[in-house]
């Protein structure tokens, strides 16, 4: 008994289309991952390393996925579809343990906690640096706790949302 081939006729046209919309995707996606890096990278902290690390495997993932997409376009018949379909689920499953075990490694002996800690501690002191800017300009201490709330939700007019609400 032979194994019967089921065809994949699909149109020239639908075809062009795929693969231009495949294309549109992927330059898209490059230019999103580009800003997503630069940005990871203009405010250095102790997650960038994990940060870019995350963005690189992302980057990595989406490509294959971009491939496949057109291989699959590209299919003869429902076999290689197939075909093309396992391979890339396999090649996708070593690629995630590879992932995830690097990201493990990564973050064993608390660095991650480690990171974390210090990105928060940096980001007081960030705040703390900021906050005296202000208060040298306009010479004045800035209020602190539920008073700063008051203050910084007024709008121009210099009234609160709550004293808007009132009327």
């Amino acid at each position: 008994m032979t194994e019967q081939q089921f065809k994949l006729e699909i149109p020239a046209q639908i075809k062009e289309v795929a693969e231009k919309t495949i294309d549109q995707a992927e330059r898209g996606f490059s230019a999103f991952i580009e800003a997503a890096n630069k940005s990871v990278s203009m405010i250095p902290n102790p997650t960038t390393d994990m940060s870019l690390k995350a963005l690189s495997h992302t980057e990595q993932n989406m490509k294959a996925a971009f491939d496949h997409a057109k291989k699959l376009v590209q299919a003869k018949d429902l076999q290689e579809a197939m075909r093309l379909q396992a391979e890339f689920l396999k090649t996708q499953y070593d690629a995630a343990t590879e992932q995830l075990k690097e990201l493990g490694n990564s973050m064993q002996g608390g660095k991650s906690a480690k990171a974390g800690e210090q990105a928060a501690e940096d980001l007081r002191d960030a705040t703390a640096k900021e906050e005296a800017k202000t208060e040298s300009k306009t010479g004045h201490d800035l209020a602190k706790g539920a008073d700063r709330f008051e203050e910084r939700s007024k709008s121009s007019d210099g009234k609160s949302a709550v004293e808007k609400q009132k009327g």
